[in-house]
């Protein structure tokens, strides 16, 4: 890919305030580049996305839903893994994407257990198992809402290298 070509990243994130922030702060830390934003909401589109454009970076909620007619944490549940369905397909495929999570949950709901329980996985577990799909393309996670959630989404931005 020629250096002139413009950057494209794909922000695939569901809540249109955090989607609005997280643009902000690319726009900010890439203004010299102008890069292509492309921002979809749902799983279905991000891998469209995927699948049309030659994605350089991408920043990845993991915290989106699949699940028809689940109400997840609008009703004191955990937040889903739908992301993860994202993560998993591009090791299936090989895409060598720069990519950085971020989620505003702490906790997710994993397998159901034998007592109609939920597992709960931490933001930590969940980035040791991006960390084993992505590999070396995996810059990092970020817990969106922390007091400094946008430092450290600018200095994982840092990281990217084109």
């Amino acid at each position: 890919m020629s250096e002139t070509s413009p950057l494209t990243i794909l922000v695939v994130e569901d809540e249109p305030i955090k989607e609005t922030e997280i643009v902000s702060i690319i726009e900010d830390h890439f203004t010299a580049l102008a890069p292509k934003i492309i921002k979809v909401a749902t799983i279905n589109l991000a891998e469209t996305a995927l699948d049309d454009f030659k994605i350089d970076l991408l920043i990845l909620d993991v915290s989106m839903n699949i699940s028809k007619g689940s109400l997840g944490p609008r009703r004191g549940g955990h937040a889903n893994l739908g992301g993860l369905d994202i993560v998993e397909r591009m090791f299936l495929l090989k895409a060598e994407i720069p990519t950085v999570i971020v989620s505003g949950f702490d906790h997710f709901q994993g397998k159901q257990r034998k007592t109609s329980e939920f597992e709960l996985i931490d933001l930590s577990a969940v980035e040791q198992r991006a960390r084993k799909f992505l590999d070396g393309f995996l810059i990092g996670c970020v817990k969106y809402g922390d007091d400094n959630w946008e430092a450290v989404l600018k200095a994982f931005l840092g990281k990217f290298k084109r």
